[in-house]
Formats: structure tokens, C-alpha cells, sequence
């Protein structure tokens, strides 16, 4: 098995979703990385959501906000 690390270091645009669900600890590692990610002078000018209710991602709405 690769370390997430590895994988997300692997740039490539995705072109199909396969639906399934990832599994909670690597949506730790992935939101990990991205908070030890650099950004300009350490501002860290991002929020990063999680959306894992089903309800919530048929919203398109919400995902314009």
C-alpha cells in the first residue's frame, strides 16, 4: 500500500468519481498535509470543508458558497 503522501504528490486530474466512500483516516492525512502545506508568509488563506452527508452533496447550492 502507498503512503498518502506519496499518492497525493502524484499530481493528475481526476475524471471520474467512483462514488465510494474514502475511508475517515485518510481524510485525516489528506486534511494533515494540506494544513502543513506552505502558503504565503504562513497565512494559510484557505478553509478546507468536509461534506460526507449524502443530503448535504445533492445541494448544488451549497457547493457555490
Amino acid at each position: 500500500m502507498k503512503n498518502i503522501i506519496d499518492v497525493l504528490n502524484w499530481r493528475y486530474a481526476t475524471k471520474k468519481m467512483t462514488g465510494k466512500k474514502v475511508p475517515e483516516d485518510k481524510i485525516h492525512l489528506i486534511l494533515e498535509a494540506a494544513r502543513l502545506a506552505p502558503s504565503g508568509i504562513g497565512l494559510q488563506p484557505y478553509e478546507i470543508i468536509v461534506i460526507s452527508d449524502p443530503e448535504i452533496k445533492k445541494n448544488r447550492f451549497f457547493l457555490l458558497l
